[in-house]
């Protein structure tokens, strides 16, 4: 509601229209009852560009101050918006607006800067090119961008970056001075609330994505402790990745004898199997490997053999290390630690989640 012609014309993406009003005197910081300015429309728009590159240039033309970090009632300015919703020519939008002079580090009523908005939005993998762009412009416009602040939920951009399982974005934070003192490691329940990229295989998706996040913060020397372990352990269990309802005839059925074979006969390109592009793989490349477009034309059951033996090979190195000694302490300690690794290698995953489960337990109960 309160909208003027200028907001219906930005809406519509009508340029010819747009122009016409505000060279007829339309006001260009007219806000309507949300606190919308045409600006504000204009940056959630495919156009965003074009239209913001022709509402400043008139504005210069009439001697105008197009107010570029005016706010909307939920406390949004235009470089929030073109973060958070415009999906073409990103890159070239929050350029000219930080060009125009918007403040990267204003934060809404949540406590969102433009930070947040990048590390908490998620179109694809271009994303986190446009986080680094973003750090990039406003570098050369020799803007500071505060990368340890908190939102009114006290998440860092780190944290979120780390919740929605993007371990690329997590990188441009450390290398652009993301101080791990301010980093909290999500929880299973905030897992749960992330808003993890959508890929062609789900699973392989997500467990690739957070033990790649894994990685890269142990890069830069975090330390995980049980509960951080147990919080992946028990996002994964919500997640189904221990799951595995596949009937064994499966394999049968599709001409296999055995899990392996399937792994030796499905090829993810010319002349790689899914066998072997796995023994050099790292959590990129099974990233990578998640947005393989073939896996929605394989039949159901060897896919869902095949991403339950993948996830089991990313998980085993994490879980496995990280049960050793608790199942030690829960035997007391009866066998030499090496058959306490033999043991604990024949494990499944689901089994290695009870033990750390179990000695966290026992260290809240007290001896």
């Amino acid at each position: 509601m309160g909208n003027t012609p200028l907001h219906r014309a930005v809406f519509w993406e009508n340029k010819k229209l747009a122009e016409l009003l505000l060279r007829r005197g339309a006001d260009p910081n007219a806000a309507n009852e949300a606190g919308t300015t045409p600006l504000h429309i204009v940056s959630m728009g495919d156009q965003c560009y074009d239209l913001a590159e022709m509402l400043f240039e008139i504005c210069d033309q009439r001697n105008l101050t197009l107010l570029v970090d005016a706010r909307d009632n939920s406390g949004n300015t235009p470089l929030h918006l073109a973060l958070k919703y415009s999906p073409l020519d990103k890159e070239s939008a929050i350029k000219l607006l930080l060009s125009r002079d918007a403040d990267p580090n204003s934060a809404n009523k949540e406590g969102s800067t433009p930070l947040y908005i990048v590390c908490d939005n998620y179109y694809g993998d271009q994303e986190d090119d446009v986080a680094n762009e973003f750090f990039e412009i406003c570098s050369a416009q020799q803007w500071t961008i505060v990368v340890y602040a908190r939102d009114k939920l006290g998440r860092t951009p780190l944290q979120l970056a780390v919740t929605n399982l993007r371990p690329r974005l997590v990188d441009v934070l450390l290398n652009r001075g993301a101080d791990l003192a301010y980093f909290v490691f999500p929880t299973a329940a905030r897992f749960a609330e992330g808003s993890g990229p959508e890929r062609c295989n789900v699973q392989l998706g997500l467990v690739s994505g957070l033990l790649g996040c894994v990685e890269r913060l142990g890069q830069a020397k975090y330390e995980l402790v049980l509960d951080d372990v147990l919080a992946i352990m028990q996002f994964f269990a919500d997640r189904g990745v221990y799951d595995r309802t596949a009937d064994p005839r499966v394999y049968l059925h599709y001409g296999f004898d055995k899990e392996e074979d399937i792994m030796k006969k499905v090829r993810i390109q010319k002349d790689v199997t899914l066998h072997e592009s796995t023994k050099a793989f790292d959590y990129a490349s099974y990233l990578k490997l998640a947005n393989w477009r073939e896996w929605r034309n394989l039949p159901a059951e060897p896919v869902e053999v095949c991403t339950w033996h993948l996830c089991g090979i990313m998980c085993r190195g994490l879980f496995g290390r990280w049960a050793e000694y608790p199942f030690w302490e829960l035997i007391h300690y009866r066998l030499p630690l090496e058959c306490c690794r033999m043991i604990v290698d024949g494990l499944a995953n689901q089994d290695l989640m009870n033990i750390c489960l179990t000695i966290k337990g026992l260290s809240q109960n007290g001896p």
